[in-house]
């Protein structure tokens, strides 16, 4: 059973668990135990089996609790919320370890309750956990889940414990997301060849991750190489936050050559072709943002709603600079032709998101057509779709458009910021970024 259960052969663990049943033996702790560590992520089946538990009269043990959290923690919010509760077995009947305290900060960190993961953390110091490189890392992990930048950045500088590379990585990511500077971001890489520890995929994406942050596409090609150099193979997340950074900049030759380096090693996916076109959206350049379309669409791979951004985006930016010249018929093309990207989405069967209506509403806003800005934002919000920090901030350029001037520099900013924000949600896949 136990094999069974940490290998998630459900199948095998129950039916071992009813032979026990069935041949008249009362399954005892650990036969609980590895039965829960077999559910994956149903979370239900796992609280469900924790109170028959229970109810048989066996009690749960540190591993118990953390198999029957685990299962929370991969079923989502759903299932995380519904293990906060069982944070009061702990503090009352269990012993305590650092797996344990780890396995409940992660879960608050699903919850983006940065509170929780805080609560939890200095509980842990008062039953005098020995803190270990695991409990720090998921600690800094969870508070970035949960938007606390700058907690987890004070955290990774009082790190109480020689650090492991995972921990350098959230870290970096910390220090990142909380605005410092990217040289002091760096400054932890060279932090860990002093302590030698050798930097992984995940310390060079965190880092890389800063370098995307700043537009910086010096430090992030220079240190692709060197990843590439000292790694045998760099995952393409690392790829393209450096090609996002190229994009930030305005660099879309760079980012175009990272994306061939794909495409020629059949590494390139929709990340790749929509960072690209991003940078194409920078430039003002649709009409590379639509070769770039075409190119993805003949090497089969499909498009998401990050990529649609991007090609609004495109079409936008060049309203925008339509604008500026004074020209409002190239302008009002431009933006026809960006709101034409709708009846494309509908044929792929890609619902607009937060980020394709932001990108609809920069574009509005850039054409200076503030009617078609205002009526973008009703369908958003008749399509159910919750507006978020850039919608407002576009939303407020709009609305403050007759009362006082606004610059361009703000308005371009802002609207760079709604289509980055598109690029960093598919970005920040598995702790990446």
């Amino acid at each position: 059973m136990s094999l069974a259960g940490r290998a998630g052969q459900r199948a095998y663990a129950e039916s071992t668990f009813a032979w026990l049943r069935s041949a008249g033996h009362a399954p005892n702790v650990h036969a609980y135990t590895s039965l829960l560590r077999a559910y994956g992520s149903d979370w239900r089946a796992a609280l469900s089996l924790l109170d028959g538990m229970q109810a048989a009269g066996v009690s749960p043990n540190a591993h118990t609790l953390s198999a029957c959290l685990a299962a929370c923690c991969r079923g989502g919010t759903d299932g995380a919320a519904a293990a906060v509760p069982l944070f009061s077995t702990l503090a009352t009947s269990l012993p305590v370890d650092a797996h344990l305290c780890a396995t409940f900060i992660t879960l608050f960190g699903r919850l983006r309750d940065a509170e929780g993961a805080q609560r939890v953390w200095a509980w842990a110091g008062r039953q005098g956990v020995r803190v270990d490189a695991h409990l720090h890392c998921a600690y800094l992990t969870a508070l970035m889940r949960a938007g606390a930048a700058q907690e987890a950045a004070h955290a990774f500088r009082a790190m109480p414990v020689p650090p492991s590379a995972h921990c350098y990585a959230a870290g970096m990511r910390a220090l990142g997301a909380a605005g410092l500077p990217v040289e002091l971001v760096r400054a932890v890489l060279d932090d860990m060849r002093v302590a030698r520890v050798p930097p992984t995929p995940h310390v060079y994406a965190a880092l890389m991750g800063a370098f995307a942050r700043d537009g910086d596409a010096d430090g992030a090609l220079a240190l692709l190489q060197e990843g590439h150099l000292q790694q045998e193979g760099l995952p393409a997340v690392c790829t393209h936050l450096a090609m996002a950074a190229c994009a930030r900049a305005g660099r879309v030759a760079d980012a175009l050559t990272l994306l061939e380096r794909l495409r020629s090693a059949r590494a390139a996916d929709v990340v790749s072709f929509s960072t690209a076109m991003l940078a194409a959206a920078v430039a003002a350049a649709p009409d590379e943002a639509e070769r770039l379309y075409a190119q993805m669409l003949a090497d089969g791979i499909r498009p998401n709603d990050y990529t649609f951004t991007a090609l609004i985006a495109s079409h936008g930016g060049a309203a925008r600079a339509a604008a500026s010249r004074r020209d409002s018929r190239s302008a009002a093309a431009c933006l026809r032709r960006a709101r034409a990207v709708r009846d494309r989405m509908a044929l792929a069967r890609v619902m607009p998101s937060v980020h394709t209506y932001n990108a609809w509403i920069a574009a509005a806003e850039g054409a200076v057509d503030d009617g078609a800005a205002l009526g973008d934002y009703e369908s958003m919000r008749a399509a159910g779709v919750a507006p978020n920090k850039h919608t407002r901030a576009l939303m407020a350029i709009v609305s403050r458009r007759g009362a006082e001037q606004i610059t361009a520099a703000q308005s371009s900013l802002t609207a760079l910021s709604a289509v980055a924000a598109a690029l960093a949600a598919a970005l920040i896949q598995r702790g990446w970024m």
